[in-house]
Protein backbone atom coordinates (compact mmCIF):
# COMPACT_ATOMS: atom_id res chain seq x y z
CA UNK A 1 0.00 0.00 0.00
CA UNK A 2 1.72 3.74 -1.15
CA UNK A 3 0.67 6.47 0.86
CA UNK A 4 1.91 10.04 0.70
CA UNK A 5 4.07 10.15 3.85
CA UNK A 6 5.50 8.82 6.80
CA UNK A 7 2.57 10.37 8.81
CA UNK A 8 -0.25 8.26 6.47
CA UNK A 9 1.45 5.51 6.42
CA UNK A 10 1.93 4.40 10.46
CA UNK A 11 -1.91 5.69 10.62
CA UNK A 12 -3.07 3.12 7.69
CA UNK A 13 -0.74 0.59 8.99
CA UNK A 14 -3.04 0.95 12.62
CA UNK A 15 -6.00 0.87 11.06
CA UNK A 16 -5.54 -2.20 8.94
CA UNK A 17 -3.67 -4.51 11.47
CA UNK A 18 -7.52 -3.44 13.06
CA UNK A 19 -9.06 -5.41 10.60
CA UNK A 20 -6.38 -8.02 9.31
CA UNK A 21 -7.00 -11.77 10.57
CA UNK A 22 -4.95 -12.73 13.06
CA UNK A 23 -3.02 -14.64 10.68
CA UNK A 24 -1.64 -12.08 8.81
CA UNK A 25 -0.21 -8.13 9.67
CA UNK A 26 0.74 -4.75 8.39
CA UNK A 27 4.40 -3.89 8.25
CA UNK A 28 5.19 -0.57 8.41
CA UNK A 29 8.05 0.77 5.73
CA UNK A 30 9.14 4.42 6.23
CA UNK A 31 10.82 6.49 4.00
CA UNK A 32 14.44 7.99 5.55
CA UNK A 33 12.83 11.79 5.31
CA UNK A 34 16.31 12.63 3.77
CA UNK A 35 17.31 14.03 0.47
CA UNK A 36 19.70 12.38 -1.31
CA UNK A 37 23.22 13.74 -0.24
CA UNK A 38 22.18 15.69 2.35
CA UNK A 39 24.66 15.55 4.92
CA UNK A 40 22.37 14.03 7.57
CA UNK A 41 21.52 10.46 8.46
CA UNK A 42 17.99 8.84 9.21
CA UNK A 43 16.25 9.18 12.94
CA UNK A 44 17.36 5.44 14.63
CA UNK A 45 13.69 5.00 14.97
CA UNK A 46 13.38 5.29 11.44
CA UNK A 47 16.27 3.10 10.72
CA UNK A 48 15.39 0.60 12.95
CA UNK A 49 11.91 0.28 11.18
CA UNK A 50 13.01 -0.03 7.90
CA UNK A 51 15.46 -3.05 8.90
CA UNK A 52 12.94 -4.52 10.87
CA UNK A 53 10.48 -4.65 7.90
CA UNK A 54 13.17 -5.65 5.41
CA UNK A 55 14.51 -8.27 7.69
CA UNK A 56 10.61 -9.61 8.15
CA UNK A 57 10.26 -10.18 4.32
CA UNK A 58 13.81 -11.30 4.01
CA UNK A 59 13.14 -14.38 6.60
CA UNK A 60 9.61 -14.81 7.37
CA UNK A 61 6.66 -16.70 5.71
CA UNK A 62 3.82 -15.33 3.90
CA UNK A 63 2.52 -12.14 2.12
CA UNK A 64 2.35 -9.56 4.80
CA UNK A 65 0.62 -5.85 3.76
CA UNK A 66 3.75 -3.44 3.47
CA UNK A 67 2.53 0.25 3.72
CA UNK A 68 5.01 2.62 2.59
CA UNK A 69 5.35 6.20 1.25
CA UNK A 70 6.27 6.68 -1.96
CA UNK A 71 9.61 8.00 -1.36
CA UNK A 72 10.44 4.66 0.61
CA UNK A 73 9.04 2.87 -2.15
CA UNK A 74 10.99 4.82 -4.93
CA UNK A 75 14.42 4.50 -2.76
CA UNK A 76 17.65 2.63 -3.01
CA UNK A 77 16.70 -1.10 -1.28
CA UNK A 78 19.59 -3.81 -0.39
CA UNK A 79 19.48 -7.45 -1.93
CA UNK A 80 17.69 -9.99 -0.18
CA UNK A 81 20.67 -12.65 -0.44
CA UNK A 82 22.53 -10.31 1.16
CA UNK A 83 20.31 -9.30 3.69
CA UNK A 84 20.16 -12.72 4.66
CA UNK A 85 23.81 -13.74 4.60
CA UNK A 86 24.03 -10.75 7.04
CA UNK A 87 21.68 -12.55 9.72
CA UNK A 88 23.83 -14.53 12.90
CA UNK A 89 22.21 -16.52 15.06
CA UNK A 90 23.37 -16.62 18.59
CA UNK A 91 22.77 -19.06 21.14
CA UNK A 92 23.48 -20.12 25.26
CA UNK A 93 26.58 -22.31 24.75
CA UNK A 94 27.56 -21.34 20.71
CA UNK A 95 30.77 -20.51 20.71
CA UNK A 96 32.23 -17.02 19.37
CA UNK A 97 35.43 -15.37 19.07
CA UNK A 98 34.92 -12.06 20.47
CA UNK A 99 37.12 -9.96 18.14
CA UNK A 100 35.73 -11.49 15.12
CA UNK A 101 31.75 -10.50 16.57
CA UNK A 102 33.08 -7.19 16.92
CA UNK A 103 33.73 -6.85 13.50
CA UNK A 104 30.52 -8.50 12.65
CA UNK A 105 28.92 -6.25 13.99
CA UNK A 106 30.60 -3.04 12.48
CA UNK A 107 30.27 -4.69 9.20
CA UNK A 108 26.32 -4.89 9.33
CA UNK A 109 26.43 -0.86 10.18
CA UNK A 110 26.32 -1.52 13.85
CA UNK A 111 27.82 1.63 15.66
CA UNK A 112 30.39 2.01 18.56
CA UNK A 113 28.98 3.38 21.59
CA UNK A 114 30.00 3.68 25.57
CA UNK A 115 27.07 2.81 26.40
CA UNK A 116 24.42 0.82 24.24
CA UNK A 117 20.88 2.82 24.55
CA UNK A 118 19.89 3.01 20.34
CA UNK A 119 19.07 0.32 17.58
CA UNK A 120 22.26 0.02 16.11
CA UNK A 121 24.94 0.66 18.69
CA UNK A 122 27.45 -1.72 20.71
CA UNK A 123 29.89 -1.78 22.85
CA UNK A 124 32.21 -4.33 24.30
CA UNK A 125 33.50 -4.42 27.73
CA UNK A 126 36.32 -7.64 28.87
CA UNK A 127 33.60 -10.66 27.49
CA UNK A 128 30.74 -9.03 27.93
CA UNK A 129 29.01 -7.68 24.66
CA UNK A 130 26.02 -5.07 24.59
CA UNK A 131 24.06 -4.48 21.17
CA UNK A 132 20.51 -3.47 20.24
CA UNK A 133 19.30 -5.21 17.01
CA UNK A 134 17.02 -3.38 14.81
CA UNK A 135 14.09 -5.84 15.27
CA UNK A 136 13.79 -6.05 18.65
CA UNK A 137 12.10 -4.26 21.51
CA UNK A 138 15.20 -3.86 23.71
CA UNK A 139 19.00 -4.20 23.64
CA UNK A 140 20.99 -7.71 24.11
CA UNK A 141 23.78 -8.51 26.44
CA UNK A 142 25.65 -11.47 25.71
CA UNK A 143 28.35 -12.59 28.66
CA UNK A 144 30.94 -14.86 26.84
CA UNK A 145 33.34 -17.64 29.22
CA UNK A 146 36.40 -17.30 26.44
CA UNK A 147 34.81 -18.22 23.40
CA UNK A 148 32.13 -19.45 24.78
CA UNK A 149 28.20 -17.76 24.82
CA UNK A 150 27.73 -18.35 28.90
CA UNK A 151 24.58 -16.39 29.19
CA UNK A 152 21.90 -14.31 26.88
CA UNK A 153 19.63 -11.48 28.17
CA UNK A 154 17.33 -8.66 27.23
CA UNK A 155 18.39 -5.25 29.16
CA UNK A 156 16.81 -1.89 30.02
CA UNK A 157 18.57 0.70 27.55
CA UNK A 158 17.99 3.37 30.23
CA UNK A 159 18.71 1.26 33.67
CA UNK A 160 21.01 -1.02 31.89
CA UNK A 161 19.56 -4.13 34.11
CA UNK A 162 19.57 -7.33 32.91
CA UNK A 163 15.44 -8.03 32.54
CA UNK A 164 14.87 -11.59 30.67
CA UNK A 165 17.08 -14.44 29.98
CA UNK A 166 17.30 -15.56 26.68
CA UNK A 167 18.39 -19.09 25.35
CA UNK A 168 18.99 -17.52 21.44
CA UNK A 169 19.23 -14.28 19.91
CA UNK A 170 19.12 -13.10 16.17
CA UNK A 171 21.79 -10.73 15.35
CA UNK A 172 20.30 -8.54 11.97
CA UNK A 173 21.66 -6.13 10.44
CA UNK A 174 21.37 -2.34 11.80
CA UNK A 175 22.16 -0.56 8.34
CA UNK A 176 20.78 -0.87 4.86
CA UNK A 177 24.65 -0.37 3.16
CA UNK A 178 26.68 -3.52 4.15
CA UNK A 179 30.21 -2.91 4.77
CA UNK A 180 31.99 -5.60 2.22
CA UNK A 181 35.27 -5.59 0.80
CA UNK A 182 33.58 -3.44 -2.50
CA UNK A 183 32.14 -0.65 0.19
CA UNK A 184 35.24 -0.73 1.91
CA UNK A 185 37.53 -0.76 -1.33
CA UNK A 186 35.36 2.44 -2.64
CA UNK A 187 36.01 4.07 0.92
CA UNK A 188 39.46 4.01 0.95
CA UNK A 189 39.18 6.42 -1.77
CA UNK A 190 36.84 9.45 -0.66
CA UNK A 191 38.74 8.96 2.92
CA UNK A 192 41.37 10.57 3.98
CA UNK A 193 43.56 8.80 6.77
CA UNK A 194 44.90 11.76 9.57
CA UNK A 195 48.65 12.01 9.19
CA UNK A 196 49.79 9.58 12.25
CA UNK A 197 46.74 7.71 12.07
CA UNK A 198 45.96 3.75 11.08
CA UNK A 199 47.13 2.45 8.23
CA UNK A 200 43.53 2.55 7.27
CA UNK A 201 42.58 -1.07 7.41
CA UNK A 202 39.44 -2.77 6.98
CA UNK A 203 38.23 -2.69 10.52
CA UNK A 204 39.12 1.30 10.89
CA UNK A 205 37.64 1.64 7.66
CA UNK A 206 34.39 -0.06 8.81
CA UNK A 207 34.04 2.38 11.92
CA UNK A 208 34.92 5.70 10.06
CA UNK A 209 31.86 4.74 7.90
CA UNK A 210 29.70 3.57 10.58
CA UNK A 211 29.58 7.32 11.72
CA UNK A 212 29.54 9.26 8.47
CA UNK A 213 26.34 11.09 8.10
CA UNK A 214 24.20 10.01 5.39
CA UNK A 215 26.33 6.78 4.59
CA UNK A 216 23.64 4.74 3.66
CA UNK A 217 21.98 7.14 0.94
CA UNK A 218 25.69 7.77 -0.39
CA UNK A 219 27.62 4.70 -0.23
CA UNK A 220 25.67 3.15 -3.33
CA UNK A 221 26.14 5.86 -5.59
CA UNK A 222 29.76 5.74 -4.12
CA UNK A 223 30.64 2.28 -4.56
CA UNK A 224 28.17 2.74 -8.47
CA UNK A 225 30.69 5.37 -9.61
CA UNK A 226 34.26 3.41 -8.04
CA UNK A 227 32.79 0.73 -10.59
CA UNK A 228 32.59 2.22 -13.86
Amino acid sequence: MITKGNREAERFRDEAGFWLPRSERALLFPSREVLPFEPLSPEPGIAAGRMATLTALAAGPGRPLVVAPLEAALQFLIPRAKLLLARLDVHRGSTIAGDRFRRHLVQWGYRPSERVAAPGEFSQRGGIIDFFPPALPSPVRLELFGDDVDSIHAFDAETQRNTAALERVPVLPAREVFLDGGVLGALKKHLIVPEGGPAGGESWLAQQAAGLPAWSTTAPRCCTRARR
